[in-house]
């Protein structure tokens, strides 16, 4: 199973009871949604603000999503710890463990959030997408410099199809890490 990331802009949220747990989806007339958990609520506080446990999206098919699968979990990992090198100058790891003194550092929300499902809200996604329209030279160089061709499979268009999905995210929007599409 791979990582699959999707940004969604002008979304509406509410509460729901024909929630398909299993599926994750609902089909209603073209109307898709899907719900944020408390307990995975990590960068998404401005949806779910009192919800007792989750809140159901919605969001009407068409131009107002856009899906990128970001490969296996391990080859997504492996990208982040490359943006980390390029940006901060250490690896992942080393990040991690200084999470305190790095939490108002470039990336941050990208490389704390976990790699499995989870969403990222328009206030944390905006300042993810400008983090990356304001890296993108940076992160290239080091592309560059490095040698890279690809990691796992996710070469430097992963870089410009990152930046869409959270522009999508930033527009009264989310973004939603998960192991199939949305």
């Amino acid at each position: 199973m791979g990582l699959i990331l999707t940004g969604i802009k002008d979304i509406q949220t509410g509460s729901g009871d024909d929630f398909d747990v299993f599926s994750g989806l609902i089909d209603e007339d073209g109307v898709s949604s899907f719900l944020i958990h408390k307990d995975r609520k990590y960068f998404c506080e401005e949806y779910l603000g009192d919800a007792d446990d989750e809140l159901r999206v919605e969001y009407i098919g068409g131009d107002d999503k856009f899906t990128f699968n970001a490969g296996s979990y391990k080859a997504y990992n492996e990208w982040r710890n490359l943006l980390c090198n390029a940006i901060h100058g250490i690896n992942h790891k080393d990040f991690l463990n200084k999470r305190e003194a790095n939490k108002n550092k470039d990336f941050f929300e990208i490389l704390t959030f976990s790699d499995c499902e989870g969403s990222i809200g328009p206030t944390y996604a905006a300042k993810i997408y400008d983090d990356l329209i304001r890296n993108k030279d940076k992160f290239e160089e080091h592309f560059i410099k490095t040698n890279q061709e690809q990691v796992n499979n996710l070469n430097s268009d992963a870089y410009e199809l990152m930046t869409k999905v959270y522009k999508f995210g930033k527009e009264k929007g989310i973004v939603t890490f998960n192991n199939k599409p949305k």
